[in-house]
């Protein structure tokens, strides 16, 4: 189990996440359970899949092409994109392109896109009208340029809510117990409900904001719409009353505070819009004019979608906006150029992530105020998502959360000449208060830096330089961030890949893209719960299964006595656990991460052992790392599984026990699980070439929602009579695997 990882070259990570002996990415928790989430998720397709070559997959007559002409070009542009809006969708879920030829488009108005499948393309994004494509916004009016999608609201399915009943759930979770399932199966679009209770904004102390020193407004935060939080996700497996989730919560869900509510759900959005190779460029009269366009791009609900090699340039407010109600969207390539504002609040915020599954790669910004930022102040921003490789040169105030709670982004690899901060801003604006939690800030370059983390959450500060320091007293005394490898970047380095993006290391793994094994689904397990050791009784979660047969050997142990729980402290005991899940046919356990939170007792635990599912194999605690293990203190243990040992998760029980005087308060496993490769066929080769690849997609997509008379050749995969979310799970698993 501790083998040595031997492709290991150079620096394997942070204590956050690194690379373990096991030559994967480690992520361990701390000791509520918390952790770094999974970031792999954000963008077009959940990171699944490329963007789409549009230009081998749309017939040519579906192209509209214009060209610009004298005056206001509003109407103009406006009628060439309704022209493709009324075109059907083809197979492959296109309409067709709008093909922008060189020239400077003078619109005095704003261009919608309200259609599914629709493409905006330019011949350039550089400032040249004889070979670029300049959309440029003239008039006073304060407006959006181009707007995709029409503002929507979510639907809750009725008689599908469920509670959860976990006592906390931890940051980075991927699987929920529930009260029931009913009205539930694999493939349903779900909506994890988290409430914002009096309780919980006490706890923040955001019910007190001090007054203003000028006198201005502060509005106390309450309870209710403003800062619930609604992470849509998709079941992709149930087992009993445990649901297992396609992404991560990035806050935690705490029965003090709320808890929280999962139920199925619909949400309107268009999908598949593409917009690529166009200037957007605002006219303003002074420097510090404010009546012109404010933003280029505003991403209202759409999902699955995509802005590549765009520049924004004098606007008021941003390039891109992806507002709370975008999904799945995947931003490559975007600058910003010379805004034209005052510079004061709520100006010159370039690029904003508000939704969720957002991935903004490749970004350039200058003279920006919150160059990359979340900003929403309502249900916005919960995450998972990403900024990736951006530059901000001239940066006039900082980057990070800017107010309200805004949750779960990574900001990977970001280059700003001013702060990065995540932290309480108390009655700054009308009372922003703590702006954000669950952050992560890595390999990070800044002046400065002002990382907090929040009551009931953290942020994550990690191989931070630029020469600046931390700074986490400025108004006031704040809890610190998580901070790791201040002032020493980070990589991931082995045989196969190097790379200094956590975003990409996460990635790489999700999809096996370096790695022989195939792509894995991972499922997490629980026994006991995260409070630190507080025994509930025996008909709580603390109330551990333990297979009866494991439990009859141990009882043969004469000199200590069994105790089946977790959160019981007494010394000279064993305290077995078993592991009991469900592999499907033809489905292995390929890796494996256990994670045990220990508790010491009042006897010496210097000598204690964990049995790994057999009495005869025992591993000291000493070699897993712990020396000596506090009374009345959890301390969380991962312990990597593979090789040899993961021939005892391949029966779908695992048994363990620890002994003599150590206590559990909580048991995690998580296993990747995927397909036999030595016997199982080659599941999501729909069209018999030997290769699941992009033509068995199309065909899959092609009969989306098909509910009778569906076949494997139709893309019905898991043989249910539907073809829906589940089957192109499974085929994305098994995306680019070839029988040859």
């Amino acid at each position: 189990m501790m083998a040595v990882c031997s492709d290991v070259t150079g620096l394997v990570g942070s204590q956050y996440a690194y690379v373990g002996e096991s030559c994967r990415l480690i992520t361990p928790q701390d000791e509520l359970g918390n952790r770094i989430p999974d970031f792999s998720t954000a963008g077009y397709r959940n990171g699944n899949e490329p963007l789409p070559d549009v230009g081998e997959l749309i017939n040519p007559f579906r192209t509209v092409r214009v060209s610009p002409i004298e005056g206001d070009n509003t109407e103009h542009v406006q009628a060439a994109i309704d022209q493709v809006e009324a075109l059907p969708l083809d197979e492959n879920g296109f309409r067709g392109i709008v093909h922008f030829n060189a020239g400077e488009f003078p619109i005095e108005g704003g261009l919608t896109v309200l259609a599914s499948g629709v493409i905006l393309r330019g011949a350039g994004q550089g400032d040249d009208p004889t070979v670029d494509t300049i959309l440029r916004a003239t008039g006073t009016s304060d407006r959006s340029l181009l707007t995709i999608g029409a503002a929507n609201s979510l639907r809750e399915i009725g008689s599908t809510r469920h509670n959860i009943v976990d006592k906390y759930v931890p940051v980075g979770a991927t699987s929920v117990t529930v009260d029931a399932t009913t009205g539930w199966s694999v493939g349903d679009e779900v909506t994890v409900f988290r409430p914002s209770t009096a309780e919980w904004i006490s706890e923040l102390g955001t019910d007190q904001i001090p007054p203003r020193s000028d006198g201005g407004e502060v509005v106390q935060w309450e309870p209710g719409f403003r800062f619930d939080q609604s992470y849509e996700r998709v079941i992709t497996r149930i087992e009993g009353n445990r649901v297992f989730l396609d992404a991560p919560l990035t806050h935690g869900l705490d029965q003090q505070f709320g808890g929280g509510v999962i139920f199925r759900s619909a949400f309107t959005r268009i999908n598949q819009v593409g917009i690529e190779n166009i200037r957007g460029k605002s006219d303003f009269t002074s420097p510090i004019d404010e009546d012109h366009a404010s933003t280029f791009i505003e991403l209202r609900a759409v999902e699955d979608s995509w802005v590549t090699d765009v520049t924004g340039q004098h606007f008021v407010f941003a390039t891109v906006l992806a507002a709370t109600q975008s999904k799945r969207i995947t931003v490559d390539g975007a600058a910003s150029l010379e805004p034209v504002s005052q510079i004061t609040g709520g100006r010159r915020y370039p690029f904003v992530i508000d939704g969720q599954f957002i991935l903004m790669r490749n970004l350039y910004s200058e003279n920006g105020r919150h160059d990359f930022v979340n900003n929403s102040a309502s249900r916005g921003n919960r995450g998972p998502n990403v900024f990736l490789d951006g530059v901000a040169v001239n940066s006039q105030s900082s980057t990070g959360p800017h107010q309200r709670y805004s949750v779960g982004t990574l900001y990977d690899t970001i280059h700003v000449t001013n702060e990065i901060e995540a932290r309480n801003r108390g009655n700054f604006g009308t009372g922003h208060g703590w702006a954000g939690a669950n952050h992560v800030f890595w390999n990070p370059v800044a002046s400065g830096y002002l990382v907090q983390s929040p009551p009931t959450a953290q942020n994550w500060l990690i191989g931070a330089t630029g020469g600046g320091q931390i700074n986490d007293t400025r108004f006031g005394q704040q809890p610190p961030a998580e901070v790791d490898s201040f002032g020493t970047p980070i990589d991931f380095e082995d045989s196969n890949n190097v790379t200094n993006s956590l975003y990409i290391a996460q990635l790489n793994q999700r999809l096996s893209l370096f790695s022989e094994l195939p792509v894995l689904e991972q499922r997490q397990y629980l026994l006991g719960d995260y409070d630190g050791g507080e025994h509930d009784g025996a008909e709580s979660l603390d109330n551990v299964f333990v297979d009866p047969l494991w439990l009859a050997e141990l009882d043969t142990m004469a000199s200590l006595s069994t105790v089946v729980a977790s959160d019981i402290a007494t010394p000279n005991q064993t305290v077995p656990f078993s592991f009991d899940y469900r592999l499907d046919e033809d489905e292995v356990v390929y890796s494996a991460t256990l994670t045990l939170g220990l508790r010491g007792t009042s006897g010496d635990s210097s000598d204690d052992v964990l049995f790994f599912d057999s009495l005869s194999d025992t591993r000291s605690l000493r070699s897993l790392g712990i020396e000596v293990l506090a009374e009345g203190e959890t301390t969380p243990v991962t312990i990597e599984v593979f090789g040899e040992d993961l021939a005892a998760l391949q029966d779908g029980l695992l048994n363990l026990a620890v002994s003599e005087d150590t206590a559990i308060d909580f048991v995690s496993l998580e296993i990747g699980v995927g397909l036999d490769q030595q016997q199982q066929m080659l599941v999501g080769d729909i069209n018999g070439d030997s290769l699941v690849g992009f033509q068995d997609f199309l065909i899959l997509s092609a009969n989306f929602g098909t509910t009778s008379d569906a076949t494997s050749a139709d893309g019905d995969l898991d043989d249910n009579g539907a073809v829906n979310f589940a089957d192109f799970l499974i085929l994305s698993q098994n995306f680019g695997r070839s029988s040859t």
